[in-house]
């Protein structure tokens, strides 16, 4: 994992002093990687991490396999974000239990969030157990949900049926 990177300086053009910052991300979110770990276990099934317009196909795949044979796992998908980097993912423990995890990396509003939602992690992590009995089901860019399919859902992030989630 690198870590993240601020440089910030100060410039002087034409006159103007000017502020710039760049800063480079986790190619993980450290706050995410933390919640699945303490959801799954440190020894669970890392399925991978699929990009924004990568193929969900053999990540998923990993994760049905963990799941069926009870065994613990995680899988991320990175979704496109407008001014942060969003991600969702699934984490599976061996006595079956699945959570979905949103990740945002500007943080989530409580508005809208689903009765058995936590939010949790500076307000970066919105959790929610998987109901029961858990069926994984893929939506059709092959990412991997655990919730059954809602024709009356908002089209919205939180969404559990939204695609590309």
């Amino acid at each position: 994992m690198r870590p993240v990177i601020m440089i910030s300086r100060l410039r002087l053009t034409m006159g103007f002093l000017l502020f710039t910052s760049v800063i480079g991300l986790c190619s993980e979110p450290d706050l995410l990687n933390k919640r699945l770990k303490l959801l799954a276990g440190e020894t669970a099934t890392d399925c991978g991490t699929v990009g924004i317009r990568e193929d969900a196909s053999s990540a998923s795949l990993c994760a049905e396999k963990s799941f069926s044979a009870k065994r613990a796992f995680v899988v991320r998908y990175r979704l496109q974000g407008i001014d942060s980097e969003v991600m969702v993912a699934l984490a599976g423990t061996n006595s079956g239990h699945v959570y979905a995890v949103q990740y945002d990396s500007m943080g989530w509003s409580s508005e809208g969030l689903g009765k058995n939602a936590r939010l949790l992690d500076g307000n970066h992590d919105v959790v929610e157990q998987c109901p029961l009995p858990v069926q994984l089901r893929k939506t059709r860019s092959h990412r991997l949900t655990c919730f059954p399919p809602d024709p009356n859902a908002k089209g919205n992030i939180m969404s559990p049926t939204m695609e590309p989630y």
